[in-house]
């Protein structure tokens, strides 16, 4: 991935990469000189802005995974029982309406159960 336009390269080859610098980054080698300390300052804060970007990604990411696990759990647990899945969905509205008198300020906990994946009744 280029560091300057956030465009990904279809195969990351140094030669793909030196092409593409070269053909739409020409200027950055003259504002930026090599081996200055403007340069190291410019690229540091390039890397910082992309990993910022990586870590709000990384944390929706994490929230769907986590959300995706109760609903692997919740219907693990409905299998061993030997219930019929549509009681999912019975159960995950038990789980919302309990949430809400126990921690009716936790709006993020509320949205996470009423995004959990269940068998829905047919």
């Amino acid at each position: 991935m280029c560091l300057l336009c956030q465009v990904t390269l279809s195969q990351f080859k140094a030669s793909n990469l030196k092409r593409h610098h070269d053909s739409n980054h020409s200027g950055f080698n003259k504002d930026f000189p090599v081996g200055s300390q403007l340069r190291k300052t410019k690229l540091k804060s390039l890397k910082e802005k992309l990993h910022g970007h990586s870590r709000v990604m990384s944390m929706f990411t994490k929230e769907a995974d986590l959300t995706n696990e109760a609903g692997f759990i919740l219907a693990f647990n409905i299998a061993k029982a030997k219930k019929p899945y549509t009681e999912g969905e019975f159960i995950k509205q038990n789980m919302a309406q309990v949430i809400s008198v126990l921690e009716p300020e936790n709006k993020k906990l509320q949205k996470l159960i009423n995004e959990m994946p269940v068998a829905s009744a047919q």
